[in-house]
């Protein structure tokens, strides 16, 4: 004679999971060769593919799906500039806020090990044959790294031994400013910055003889500042 079956017999239990049904193989088909009539139409129209495919995902309808990013949420209000960096002779990078935002995604991007979050270190380089100053944000441990500060305003960074090793640092008391881009091509098989030394947007001179005398009076107004400071010592006949 059978047993019966026990309520908590597995038999006895409903279904905990549908396997969904496959794709009908026509339907894909036909999907498959819609998307390949889509991108060659896309191509003989001369219409570029959307730059950040992993943000802006075509689907079959012909539409585009642009999904958010923290960078993207980013404002520049009327008083900040757009994303630029001084080059200060003999060779300290000024760089303002939006060029430390593109700093940030970049660090993102290249998957870089940061500490507490902070850029530390970028690495440069350049073709022998141009002078466009690649850059990208490097891990905050490389030894080959060139150190980053964190000012008020963005970032600062002292490239001047490189450039005198290749031979291309600016003459002493030029300060210059330049349009800081996405570089057109990859550095190391990731993204980088670039800037163009020969299109200056804007071109200082500082007289390194003035800048010195200027230093020299306020290094003595300082001295001077600091001995009147300094409380008179009591006079031991009173």
């Amino acid at each position: 004679m059978a047993q019966p079956k026990k309520p908590d017999d597995p038999q006895n239990q409903p279904e905990k999971f549908i396997i969904p049904m496959a794709q009908d193989p026509a339907k894909a088909a036909a999907e498959a060769a819609a998307q390949a009539a889509e991108e060659a139409a896309r191509q003989a129209s001369g219409q570029a593919q959307p730059p950040d495919i992993k943000n802006h995902v075509p689907n079959n309808s012909g539409r585009t799906l642009r999904i958010n990013t923290n960078s993207s949420d980013r404002v520049i209000r009327r008083n900040h500039q757009t994303a630029f960096v001084w080059l200060n002779s003999p060779g300290t990078l000024i760089l303002g806020i939006a060029s430390k935002w593109k700093y940030e995604d970049n660090a993102k991007v290249r998957k870089a090990e940061l500490t507490n979050g902070k850029i530390e270190k970028i690495r440069c380089a350049r073709y022998d044959d141009e002078m466009v100053i690649h850059s990208w944000v490097t891990d905050s441990l490389d030894p080959d790294g060139i150190p980053v500060t964190e000012t008020k305003g963005g970032l600062q960074a002292n490239i001047a031994p490189w450039l005198f090793k290749e031979g291309i640092a600016p003459d002493p008391g030029i300060n210059q400013k330049f349009d800081l881009n996405d570089s057109p091509e990859l550095m190391l098989g990731l993204p980088a910055l670039c800037f163009n030394m020969t299109k200056a947007k804007k071109v200082t001179r500082v007289d390194p003889s003035e800048k010195k005398a200027a230093e020299g009076e306020a290094s003595t107004k300082d001295t001077k500042k600091r001995k009147q400071d300094v409380p008179a010592a009591d006079d031991e006949n009173e």
